[in-house]
């Protein structure tokens, strides 16, 4: 029975550390993602709370919350930002809570140019509940808990092509310090680090139009995500009192889903709901349901603007 626990023990370590926790929402989590995308926005201030909900059809839901604080400029070039995760899978309550904080550099920005480097260091907490596990005999657990440091970087490099487009590129590597997450005191599992690039195009045809296409693409070991598709944002008014925007966009992961993402913008509110159709081996199993996401962002400033005719404004992708 102590080989039963072993393995059941390696098997939930090994699986939590090929399923990281991810949102479809790409655009719309990028300091996630990334920590050099940390205060890479106009505004001061941005609130931001994710809430991700799959595999309802078939079992206990799988449920990923994410809130972060962004704030740009904290010291001179400095960006910081505070986050919270909260991730709960299955019949065995596999829980992990995380707190952290990130920073991001700003090391080159120009008229065509922009360079951020970022670090983010969260404490994690990964525990189990065996109330629900099914054992041939009675065992009791040793550890039903474990916390460990875990450490991430990453680069975000923008290129300003014209007035009306942009490029892009981030790249990022998490578990960079190799936490152990194993449950056991014996038997060391480490963390392999998650290899993370992304790349996206902006152009604005016009004052009202921006189509950003995008590609994702993510690595743990042999487990690899591929995602591309496009955002549209169209813009419906736009002057100094009010902005009102509606977000689509239309996304494929590779072998695995469709996504359909619906947001709007006003002022500095910002909502955005996304669905996963799952087209991969197992939609058979789960009836062709997959996964409900839903974010929420609010950014201010810190003071209010003074209108200067002069004044260069930056993109909203940036």
């Amino acid at each position: 029975m102590k080989n039963l626990i072993f393995i059941i023990g390696v098997f939930i370590s090994f699986c939590s550390n090929a399923q990281d926790i991810h949102f479809s929402q790409i655009y719309h989590s990028k300091s996630f993602i990334n920590p050099a995308s940390i205060g890479n926005h106009s505004e001061k201030y941005k609130f931001s709370f994710h809430s991700r909900s799959q595999w309802s059809s078939v079992s206990t839901p799988f449920r990923s919350n994410y809130f972060s604080i962004n704030i740009k400029n904290f010291l001179k070039d400095n960006n910081f930002s505070f986050d919270i995760i909260n991730d709960l899978s299955g019949d065995s309550n596999f829980k992990t809570i995380g707190f952290g904080s990130g920073i991001s550099r700003v090391m080159l920005s120009d008229k065509k140019n922009s360079l951020l480097l970022g670090l983010r260091l969260y404490i994690k907490e990964r525990s189990f509940n065996s109330d629900n596990l099914v054992l041939l005999d009675f065992e009791s657990f040793l550890n039903y808990s474990t916390v460990y440091a875990d450490l991430s970087c990453g680069m975000l490099y923008n290129r300003f092509i014209s007035s009306t487009s942009s490029l892009s590129l981030s790249g990022s590597i998490d578990h960079i310090n190799r936490p152990n997450i194993s449950f056991f005191e014996s038997q060391k599992i480490k963390s392999s680090f998650r290899k993370t690039i992304s790349l996206s195009y902006s152009h604005s045809p016009n004052t009202r139009l921006e189509f950003i296409p995008s590609f994702f693409f993510s690595q743990i070991l042999s487990t690899h995500e591929i995602l591309y598709g496009i955002n549209s944002i169209y813009n419906f008014e736009s002057n100094d009192n009010s902005i009102t925007k509606i977000n689509t966009g239309f996304f494929i992961r590779d072998k695995d889903a469709f996504i359909i993402i619906l947001g709007a913008d006003f002022n500095q509110y910002s909502c955005n709901i996304s669905y996963d159709i799952n087209t991969s081996s197992l939609a058979v199993a789960s009836n062709n349901y997959g996964a409900f996401e839903i974010s929420f962002h609010y950014k201010i400033n810190s003071r209010k603007k003074t209108l200067n005719k002069n004044k260069q404004v930056c993109p909203s992708y940036i």
